[in-house]
C-alpha cells in the first residue's frame, strides 16, 4: 500500500477550524481537491434539484434563464470550482463562501467575472449581480443575512472539516436553511461524500458513514441516498487507502 500522507490542520483557539491551513493549501498549490470540469454528480442530479433538464451548456431560453434568477445556490467552501461558472450559465444566482483570497481571485480571472470587493461586508460581487462570495471562516459568516438559500450544493465542505467540527457545520446550515420566522424553507440540497475505512486514513476528504448520516443529518431533514460511484483505483484517496473507496450523493429536503 503507498505511504499514507494526512493533511490535517493544526488548531487553535483563535482558528478553531483551520482556515489558516486551507488557505496555506491555496498558497502552496496543494489543490488536488480542485476539479478542472463541472462536477459530474451534479451534472447528473441538477434536474431532481431544480425540475429542469439541464445541459452543460449554457442556457438558450432567455425565459427560463430570467425565471432561474430567482433561484440561489449556496455553495460552501467554494474555491474556485468550475460549477459557479456553469450554474450561473444557467442563470442562476449563486452564493459562494470561501476564506482562501487567492482562490476567488483565481475564480474571477479565470472565467471573467468582474468581481469587485466590499471590504465592510466581505463580499464579492459580480456576474452582473448574480454571483456574491463571502470571504472568510465558514463557521463566522452571518449566512443567515444571505439565506435562506433555495439550493444547496456541497461538493467538499462536510468532507473537509476534521471531526470534531462537524456539529458546527449543521448549525451553520440550519442557519442557512430557515425562514426569519424559524420555520424550514423549501430548500434542495445535494451532498458528496466519500466512504471508506476511517481507521487507515484521516482525510480530507473525510469518510461519512452511515452512522454519520444519522447522527448529523437525520433529526432535522429528509435524507436520501442517490447515487453510490466506487473511486477509480488510481485516485489519491482510494491509493493511500488501499482498498474500495466510494464517492456516494445524497439529496437532502425539509422534514418531512
Amino acid at each position: 500500500m503507498a505511504e499514507i500522507k494526512t493533511f490535517k490542520g493544526t488548531e487553535s483557539s483563535s482558528d478553531p477550524f483551520n482556515v489558516s491551513y486551507w488557505k496555506k493549501r491555496w498558497e502552496e498549490n496543494e489543490t488536488g481537491f480542485h476539479r478542472t470540469e463541472i462536477n459530474p454528480f451534479l451534472l447528473r442530479h441538477i434536474e431532481i434539484v431544480t425540475g429542469q433538464n439541464l445541459t452543460p451548456e449554457p442556457i438558450g431560453d432567455i425565459a427560463q434563464f430570467q425565471e432561474n434568477s430567482n433561484k440561489t445556490w449556496f455553495v460552501p467552501l467554494c474555491g474556485k470550482t468550475m460549477d459557479i461558472p456553469y450554474l450561473l450559465s444557467q442563470g442562476f444566482r449563486v452564493f459562494g463562501l470561501e476564506a482562501a483570497k487567492l482562490a476567488i481571485e483565481a475564480l474571477d480571472q479565470e472565467h471573467s467575472l468582474c468581481l469587485v470587493y466590499n471590504e465592510e461586508t466581505k463580499l464579492f460581487t459580480g456576474a452582473d449581480g448574480l454571483l456574491q462570495i463571502y470571504m472568510g471562516d465558514l463557521f463566522t459568516c452571518p449566512i443567515e443575512d444571505f439565506g435562506p438559500f433555495d439550493y444547496v450544493w456541497d461538493r467538499g465542505s462536510f468532507v473537509a472539516l476534521e471531526y470534531p467540527f462537524r456539529s458546527s457545520y449543521i448549525e451553520l446550515m440550519k442557519r442557512a436553511l430557515k425562514k426569519s420566522d424559524g420555520s424550514w424553507y423549501n430548500f434542495k440540497y445535494l451532498l458528496e461524500s466519500f466512504l471508506y475505512d476511517k481507521s487507515i486514513y484521516e482525510g480530507p476528504p473525510r469518510s461519512v458513514d452511515d452512522n454519520d448520516i444519522e447522527e448529523f443529518f437525520k433529526p432535522w431533514c429528509s435524507i436520501k441516498l442517490i447515487e453510490t460511484d466506487p473511486l477509480p483505483p488510481d485516485n489519491r484517496v482510494a491509493t493511500v487507502v488501499g482498498e474500495e473507496v466510494f464517492a456516494r450523493i445524497y439529496f437532502i429536503q425539509p422534514p418531512n
